[in-house]
């Protein structure tokens, strides 16, 4: 639900996006439907949605993440597909930059791939923060489990942050073997400030976050 919007939007396993009215309750006709906006030489669906958002600067576009890794930029007036973003990998988690012109995606391989709107057809930079000096690491040497949440943060002097939960390097090739997702690692939190990392590690799996740009509490303290 974007702020101080009265619509719902609503992605399924299907592919498909609906929109609810939040006053009534009710399910409007438009249907963002997966045959729409996937590219048109494409037949095969692009699996479940996974995320949806708003553009930070323009409610009349929405952002459709697609677990086969699948990004669509949708136009809601025009009723169309703006632009596409691909990667190869299975899709978790996306951010927008707070102006609208980029954005982040977060994949099954720990990898942060980031994204600008005017250049679709390739990513600006793809990461693997735990990797160290690797910023794609080899992966026949290690694995690392996935990203399965992240938000991109502006910072009072300008430096982005992005917080992200999970990617840390398995203990073994074992669990890519024996299609484990992460048991053999410590849940964790990474906040990234350029190439510095700081990991917050978890009494158990994290499902999902959410950060607050202001303490909320009084006079910044706990009561």
């Amino acid at each position: 639900l974007a702020v101080s919007s009265s619509w719902l939007s609503i992605g399924s396993d299907q592919g498909n996006v609906h929109f609810v009215s939040v006053q009534q309750f009710t399910t409007s006709g438009y249907v963002i439907n997966w045959n729409r906006a996937i590219n048109v030489t494409q037949s095969q669906r692009p699996g479940s949605v996974v995320q949806l958002a708003e553009h930070p600067q323009d409610s009349n576009k929405l952002l459709i993440g697609y677990s086969s890794g699948l990004l669509v930029l949708w136009d809601l007036r025009a009723k169309a597909a703006e632009a596409r973003f691909n990667y190869h990998e299975t899709l978790y988690s996306f951010s927008w930059h707070w102006e609208g012109k980029a954005f982040i995606s977060a994949h099954s391989s720990g990898t942060i791939v980031t994204w600008a709107l005017n250049q679709p057809n390739r990513p600006q930079s793809v990461i693997c923060p735990h990797a160290g000096e690797e910023e794609v690491p080899d992966s026949s040497q290690y694995s690392f489990e996935p990203i399965r949440c992240v938000q991109w943060l502006p910072s009072k002097n300008g430096e982005s942050v992005i917080v992200f939960a999970g990617g840390s390097r398995r203990d073994s090739l074992d669990a890519v073997i024996d299609g484990d997702e992460g048991d053999s690692t410590t849940p964790s939190v990474t906040i990234m400030r350029g190439k510095r990392l700081a990991v917050m590690q978890m009494d158990f799996p994290v499902v999902t976050f959410t950060t607050l740009c202001t303490s909320p509490y009084f006079n910044g303290q706990s009561s």
